[in-house]
């Protein structure tokens, strides 16, 4: 049985994502409406905090997790009467598997690319790459049953060379490189009847390294996230993720040297860090900052390590953005212009990087929710994109979707 406070005449159209961590759900509510320039505003937001496995999540135990989400949306929709649109769940890493693909095509130098071959090689190549990306899945998993979540066009090269346009061009060869990207199917089960529970259709996951290269724009951008449970480090141009792997670091990992190195229990260690952060000490100044240079140095190395792997070696024109609670940290911005010897060009991200979405009344503080919002706003970037984009990127959008509707 549905929750009754939905029934009401609603008084607000809004988008609602669901942030599935590991230790938390976040929601976020933001308006359809948006200002002139685009923007659409957060007009409200929860973190509920659980104590689920990925097991439980997985086999769908949301019991108190159910009752926990409705109650933090009546306390929503008893202030602001709402009405969803749609409902977006956003994925952390540790559900889902992904794997960038690439496939090569001898093409005719004499004869220039049009939509009727452009159109063919794409095709090929996307389901070559789906194809792949399911038989290693099925070969991990064995018997369970495994759902694509995404396949992604990242790169067009023509002889090697990276092209926006390949219509009207030609050359010996095109290479294609998709992002592809695949869960379980129980989980998205188990998740569906979460949201049906609470009243709506889920409509589609976004997975995190995705959101995160929403964030990039014109400038290539590295974006290096520390969240309590995990770390990662992504690559982003023009909005289109083009690499992300995981880090062995969180911000849990100096938690648990703060408990050891000043007899902490894991409540004290945290607040101690929290209040670290905002130049509060509670212990003396030097011994706790040689606690936290002596943990983030691991980061930066596995980070330094991730870089060259990824054949990252100028920043010249690349920026180095921090997101999630660790961002907090200067230390992680100290260690890395060091090592790069770079200045000015490494910031926490705040809501004045996200192209899509506001917060007039300066609603979010936690340096934490902040990546919660990338979905919300990688999902309002699909959706402009949808409205306004170019007549070759929109014939390339179409075969893709006919291609996905194979």
């Amino acid at each position: 049985m549905l929750p009754r406070f939905f029934a009401s005449k609603p008084e607000k159209d809004c988008y609602l994502f669901l942030d599935f961590a590991s230790t938390n759900l976040k929601l976020v509510l933001v308006a359809a409406d948006y200002n002139s320039a685009f923007q659409h505003p957060v007009f409200a937001h929860k973190t509920i905090n659980h104590s689920l496995t990925f097991q439980q999540i997985l086999e769908g135990e949301f019991d108190s997790l159910k009752q926990d989400l409705t109650k933090a949306l009546s306390e929503i929709y008893n202030k602001t009467p709402f009405h969803v649109r749609s409902c977006i769940g956003g994925l952390d890493d540790i559900f889902f598997e992904s794997t960038f693909n690439t496939s090569v095509y001898k093409l005719d130098p004499n004869f220039q690319i049009d939509m009727g071959s452009l159109q063919n090689i794409l095709s090929k190549a996307q389901h070559q790459t789906r194809q792949s990306v399911l038989n290693k899945a099925k070969k991990r998993f064995k018997d369970i049953q495994i759902k694509l979540l995404q396949s992604d066009l990242v790169e067009i090269r023509i002889d090697n060379k990276t092209v926006t346009n390949p219509l009207g061009l030609s050359g010996s060869s095109m290479t294609v490189l998709f992002y592809n990207s695949f869960c379980q199917a129980k989980l998205f089960e188990s998740i569906s009847h979460l949201t049906d529970y609470i009243g709506f259709k889920l409509d589609t996951f976004i997975l995190r390294p995705a959101a995160q290269a929403s964030i990039s724009q014109v400038q290539k951008q590295v974006i290096i996230e520390i969240s309590h449970s995990r770390a990662s480090i992504s690559v982003a141009h023009n909005g289109i993720l083009q690499k992300t792997a995981s880090l062995d670091y969180s911000t849990n990992s100096l938690i648990e040297v703060f408990q050891e190195r000043f007899n902490m229990d894991p409540t004290e260690a945290m607040h101690a860090l929290l209040a670290y952060c905002q130049d509060d000490f509670v212990r003396e100044y030097r011994d706790m900052r040689k606690a936290v240079l002596i943990s983030t140095g691991n980061l930066i190395d596995q980070i330094k390590q991730t870089l060259i792997e990824f054949r990252i070696y100028d920043f010249k024109n690349t920026q180095i953005k921090l997101l999630g609670g660790g961002a907090c940290l200067p230390e992680i911005t100290e260690l890395l212009e060091d090592h790069y010897q770079i200045h000015g060009q490494i910031h926490p991200i705040s809501i004045k990087d996200f192209q899509f979405i506001c917060d007039p009344i300066l609603q979010i503080s936690d340096p934490g929710f902040i990546s919660s919002l990338a979905y919300a706003n990688k999902f309002l970037q699909h959706k402009n994109q949808t409205a306004d984009t170019s007549a070759a990127k929109a014939n390339i959008d179409k075969i893709l979707r006919v291609t996905n509707a194979a």
